[in-house]
C-alpha cells in the first residue's frame, strides 16, 4: 500500500478521535449532571467549550504551523487531548470540567488543522478529492462510534471511564502519529534548504 494512504488512515483516526472526545459529554449527560450537580446551562457550556477554541486558536495555530513541522504540531494537539480526557475523568466540579474541555478543544482544533494540511501535502490531482472526502467523514464517524460505545461504558464503569477512553484513544493515535514519515512538501523544503536548488515533489 502506498505510504500516502497509510498516512491518511492515521489522519482519519486522529480526526475521528476529536469527534469521539467531543461526544463524551453528550453520551454521559444524565450521570454527569447528577454527579457534578450541573444545570442544563452548565451542560451546554461544557458541550460548547470544546468547539469554542476553534474561533480563537485556529489562526494562531496556523501561524505556528508555518514555523513548526506539522507532525510536531499534531503531536502537541493530541497530547492536549490526552490531558483533557485524563483531567475530565478526575473532575468533581463544573469549573474543573470546563477547563478540561477547553484544553481538549484547543488540542482538537490543532489536530483538525494539521490533518487537513497534511492531506493536501500528501495527495494531488484527482486523488485529493477522494482523500479530503474520507477525511471529512472522520469526525462524524468518531462521534457515531462514541454514542453506543460511551453509553455502554458509562452504564458499566461510570462516566469517568468514558472520559478516560477518549484520552486512551488520543494516546493510541499519538503513538501512530509519531511514526508518520515526512511529507513530500517537507522533504522538498528541507532539501532546498540544504542545496539551495529547487527539488521536484514526488508523491509516493
Amino acid at each position: 500500500m502506498p505510504r500516502r494512504w497509510i498516512v491518511l488512515a492515521v489522519l482519519f483516526a486522529a480526526r475521528a478521535a476529536t469527534g469521539f472526545q467531543f461526544q463524551s459529554v453528550g453520551s454521559t449527560t444524565n450521570v454527569l449532571m447528577h454527579d457534578l450537580a450541573l444545570s442544563y446551562v452548565q451542560l451546554g457550556m461544557l458541550l460548547g467549550a470544546y468547539l469554542l477554541p476553534g474561533i480563537v486558536v485556529a489562526f494562531p495555530a496556523g501561524l505556528i504551523g508555518q514555523r513548526v513541522r506539522e507532525t510536531t504540531l499534531g503531536l502537541g494537539g493530541l497530547a492536549l487531548m490526552v490531558v483533557s480526557g485524563v483531567a475530565l475523568s478526575y473532575c468533581d466540579s463544573f469549573a474543573a470540567a470546563l477547563v478540561a474541555r477547553v484544553i481538549g478543544g484547543v488540542g482538537a482544533t490543532i489536530v483538525i488543522l494539521v490533518a487537513t494540511k497534511m492531506t493536501t501535502d500528501w495527495f494531488a490531482g484527482r486523488e485529493i478529492v477522494l482523500a479530503m472526502s474520507l477525511l471529512q467523514m472522520s469526525w462524524p464517524f468518531g462521534a457515531m462510534v462514541a454514542l453506543p460505545a460511551q453509553t455502554y461504558l458509562a452504564q458499566s464503569l461510570g462516566w469517568p471511564a468514558v472520559m478516560a477512553s477518549s484520552a486512551m484513544l488520543a494516546l493510541i493515535v499519538l503513538g501512530a502519529f509519531a511514526l508518520l514519515p515526512r511529507s513530500p512538501v517537507q522533504a522538498e523544503t528541507a532539501a532546498a534548504a540544504r542545496t539551495g536548488l529547487p527539488v521536484k515533489i514526488l508523491v509516493p
